[in-house]
């Protein structure tokens, strides 16, 4: 049996949901599904733009390029280049709020080189 109960009563304070258990009050809350990690390493080809992988209801990307790259990475959209795309240095990286990954693409300048990604998820 729900008993809410009013905090602040005597200002008119908000209601809370609550049970009476043997005389003593426990407030009633909902507990979300706990957030998941995933990660990916991608590794690229000189003039052949790649896709970061589809991971529906994502919360947010974290691309890292790799230390040992001997050449910048490019992230954006598809067909994104080194002209147009956001430059990372070996060991630099960009975070975006995503829905899923699969939205970036990375292009490289040297074959081989490549990122590290990782997404949360709800």
């Amino acid at each position: 049996m729900a008993d809410n109960v009013t905090l602040n009563n005597m200002s008119g304070g908000a209601v809370i949901a609550a049970d009476d258990i043997a005389g003593i009050m426990h407030q009633r809350v909902i507990v979300h599904p706990a957030a998941t990690a995933g990660a990916a390493s991608i590794t690229g080809t000189a003039a052949s733009p790649v896709q970061l992988p589809a991971v529906a209801g994502t919360l947010g990307v974290t691309v890292k390029a790799r230390r040992a790259n001997t050449g910048s990475v490019y992230v954006g959209g598809a067909g994104v280049n080194p002209a147009d795309g956001f430059e990372l240095a070996p060991g630099e990286s960009i975070s975006a709020d995503l829905a899923d990954p699969s939205a970036l693409w990375l292009a490289v300048d040297v074959d081989g080189d490549g990122v590290d990604c990782l997404w949360v998820s709800a």
